[in-house]
């Protein structure tokens, strides 16, 4: 009779992972071509690796469930489980009804459409759009807002993408920008400036983007050690954030001008 040890299941365990793997590098690529080849194959396999972890706390361990949370990351920030733009993602992840992973994979895929319909628009147009008003918009426009400084980015936001901001509500909006206010102080930002790019960061690539893998220029920006000056490193990270969204909407641009 053949005996198989713990540490040749481990093993086995350990092939089947590395050859899953290899299989979502290569699905990624298709996936998010521009992001897989902007960070390059060793972060893409780092948040597959994160993704693979995080999957498996939500009982998600078959193959089609854990390739969806990959996809999921991809497009919503790896910590999308935990950001509260996403109130559908928790409630479904963490629902205490005894369901299959399929099944529970199923209902929050279709909650995704629902999301990406509503928010990316027909042909991620609304996605466009937004982009498009992001890189005409000028740093004199947030100052001839009225209200607040809360209210003052909320306007912003709801003229830059007024479908998101239909789409999560207003309590949601007002408690982003007291998040940003918060990171802001951690990276020693006191500018008005330096607090909305956060914000607007973390509405475009979900709140956790100050330690996201895919989007490591953030937190280099921000602790880069050769600008003193904690507000001048939130200019900076303004101009790369500028300079990201061109970026991207040139590659969505053509990507609809080849559909």
């Amino acid at each position: 009779m053949l005996t198989i040890r713990e540490e040749q299941e481990e093993a086995f365990r350990q092939v089947a992972l590395h050859r899953f793997e290899g299989e979502m590098v290569e699905h990624l690529r298709g996936f998010a071509p521009k992001l897989c080849e902007i960070r390059g194959e060793s972060c893409v396999r780092q948040v597959i690796r994160l993704a693979i972890r995080r999957a498996g706390q939500y009982g998600f361990t078959n193959r089609g469930p854990v390739r969806f949370y990959i996809e999921l990351m991809f497009t919503l920030g790896c910590d999308f489980d935990t950001d509260f733009q996403y109130p559908w993602v928790q409630a479904t992840l963490r629902d205490p009804e005894p369901l299959d992973q399929a099944v529970r994979a199923e209902r929050l895929y279709s909650q995704f459409q629902h999301y990406m319909e509503h928010v990316a628009g027909p042909n991620k147009q609304y996605t466009l759009d937004a982009l498009r008003k992001i890189s005409q918009a000028k740093l004199d426009d947030a100052r001839t807002l009225l209200g607040d400084f809360e209210a003052r980015v909320i306007t912003a936001l709801e003229r830059i993408h007024p479908q998101k901001c239909n789409h999560v509500g207003e309590p949601i909006l007002h408690a982003l920008v007291r998040k940003g206010v918060d990171v802001a102080s951690v990276y020693k930002v006191t500018s008005e400036l330096g607090a909305a790019v956060l914000v607007a960061l973390m509405f475009g690539f979900g709140n956790g983007v100050t330690a996201d893998l895919l989007y490591p220029w953030v937190p280099a920006t921000l602790s880069d050690p050769l600008v003193k000056d904690a507000n001048a490193r939130a200019e900076r990270l303004y101009t790369k954030s500028r300079i990201y969204v061109g970026r991207l909407l040139a590659y969505l641009e053509a990507e609809q001008r080849h559909v």
